[in-house]
């Protein structure tokens, strides 16, 4: 996921990355607007994608919580890179989440 949007960030923009497209967008309605809900659950869709993937290496409990943290970690660090302009923060989130599957 991470290497995902860095390859992202590192694709050629005529104004520059500025992160996360869908909460870019997200961002322009209301909350509760239909569009806003669009993009908290395809946000939602993939932490929970993330946890099934995850539970071949622990419990469903633990799976959901690492889950929840790296989504964390991916959304902050892709809003920081778009405001960087540069890929590095999510580099660092991957380190960090690697870190955290090493620790299992």
């Amino acid at each position: 996921m991470f290497d995902a949007y860095i390859d992202h960030a590192n694709d050629a923009y005529a104004k520059g990355f500025r992160g996360c497209g869908l909460l870019n967008a997200a961002s322009e309605f209301p909350a509760g607007d239909p569009a806003r809900d669009s993009v908290r659950i395809h946000k939602e869709q993939v932490e929970r994608l993330l946890a099934q993937g995850l539970t071949a290496l622990t419990d469903n409990a633990r799976a959901r919580e690492l889950a929840e943290h790296f989504s964390y970690l991916v959304e902050g660090s892709v809003t920081r890179a778009g405001l960087d302009g540069t890929p590095e923060r999510l580099e660092r989130a991957r380190d960090f989440a690697a870190q955290m599957l090493d620790d299992l």
